[in-house]
């Protein structure tokens, strides 16, 4: 009798401690990463694409001016933008409050 009690004990500090190693790991996340930014000057609106944005609403910033988030998925933004002449613009995603570096992305965008 006090042998399966033992083996009963020592199999449940096993299943603990497995499941305590894949909760951490799970925490573990690939960053944003942006395939490709558009904007529509007719409507103002920068559109980007990529993966890993996050379940909550994104920060999105360009040529440093936040911009205000219209919808978002974990794979695409879609973002006000303010009037934007010709040329290169810092673009910058954060999905945790840029937080952490696994956070972020940036890259830029030219506008012709």
């Amino acid at each position: 009798m006090r042998v399966n009690s033992f083996r009963s004990c020592a199999a449940s500090i096993v299943l603990v401690i497995g499941l305590a190693g894949l909760t951490a790991s799970a925490r573990v996340a690939a960053g944003p990463q942006l395939t490709i930014a558009t904007v529509s000057i007719a409507d103002n609106r920068l559109t980007i694409a990529g993966t890993n944005f996050g379940g909550g609403v994104p920060s999105v910033t360009l040529a440093g001016s936040t911009l205000a988030i219209v919808r978002s998925s974990d794979r695409e933004i879609v973002a006000e933008t303010p009037y934007l002449g010709a040329g290169a613009y810092v673009l910058e995603v954060s999905r945790d409050a840029g937080a952490t570096p696994e956070g972020r992305a940036r890259t830029s965008v030219v506008i012709k």
